[in-house]
């Protein structure tokens, strides 16, 4: 065999092994692909039969939200005649032990929420199949995810909330308190959940807007972006914490496109400066939508 011939059936050989590799590349890439939408699948699975618990959950955040609820009548008159006992009763402490029976509710989403936050910190699945897997009627009602972690209540101009007062102090009861990294994965979890609503332009523009002008009032977006970086680091992912990190930062403007995707929404000029700051969007949002434009008196 002349050198030629060798140099010839060597290339061949290497280019034979080379479509071999890309070729085993290929299926392994698929195989992954599979294994991560079957993964998806079943968390989304799962979430569905938590959805009773959920329903409850929110019902035990505030009552007057049963239009978000999908519990049944005979569950919306349970949680009703709870809140009448403990608003009637001389001391809501006498009404104690009927309001932790009801944790078990809030513990299975609190806990659900916290195994897919693991999961998208560690990176085994991304920010957008997080979301397919709850969905954006999950992920508007924020301030109910935040309150069942445990992190207390807020009322937002974006969801505001006014429940009883002494059905306020009682329902704190409710949630566990105490267990901090959890509360942390969960809040960084429906940030970025956040955050991805708004890229999508998954619900009414005004709620989009007044969240944006939330998260820039006293630095909410920074303590955000903080509580998702810490997040993935303590899962040594630190070049996901970066990555999360600028993500979130999307919850802190809304770009035209999420605007438009609303039919008939809901303006005013004070939600003008939530809108990206990108100067031909901002002359198009005035021009397309002149409830923005402050009146010249």
């Amino acid at each position: 065999m002349s050198q030629n011939d060798a140099t010839t059936v060597g290339t061949l050989i290497t280019a034979i092994v080379a479509l071999v590799a890309l070729f085993a590349l290929i299926i392994s890439v698929a195989a992954y692909r599979a294994q991560r939408l079957a993964f998806v699948v079943d968390l989304r699975q799962r979430w569905e039969d938590l959805r009773g618990d959920w329903a409850t959950t929110i019902l035990l955040w505030d009552p007057d939200f049963w239009y978000y609820s999908d519990a049944d009548v005979i569950e919306r008159k349970r949680v009703e005649n709870l809140q009448d006992s403990v608003i009637a009763a001389a001391s809501w402490a006498t009404e104690v032990e009927k309001l932790r029976s009801e944790s078990v509710h809030v513990r299975r989403v609190v806990r659900y929420f916290a195994s897919v936050a693991d999961a998208v910190f560690r990176g085994r699945i991304g920010v957008g199949e997080a979301y397919v897997v709850f969905g954006p009627e999950v992920v508007r009602l924020r301030s109910a995810v935040i309150w069942a972690a445990g992190r207390g209540r807020e009322s937002t101009t974006a969801m505001p909330t006014s429940p009883d007062p002494t059905w306020v102090s009682a329902a704190e009861q409710i949630p566990s308190t105490s267990y901090w990294a959890e509360q942390s994965d969960v809040v960084a979890l429906i940030d970025l959940l956040s955050a991805e609503m708004v890229r999508l332009g998954d619900t009414r523009a005004h709620y989009l807007l007044m969240r944006a002008l939330e998260l820039k009032a006293e630095h909410g977006g920074r303590r955000s972006r903080k509580n998702v970086r810490a997040a993935a680091a303590r899962r040594r992912r630190y070049i996901r914490a970066i990555l999360l990190s600028c993500r979130v930062r999307a919850a802190e403007s809304v770009p035209l496109s999420s605007i438009a995707r609303d039919p008939g929404p809901i303006l005013n000029p004070d939600l003008y400066k939530a809108i990206r700051p990108c100067w031909f969007s901002r002359v198009r949002a005035k021009r397309r939508y002149p409830e923005l434009k402050r009146p010249v008196h």
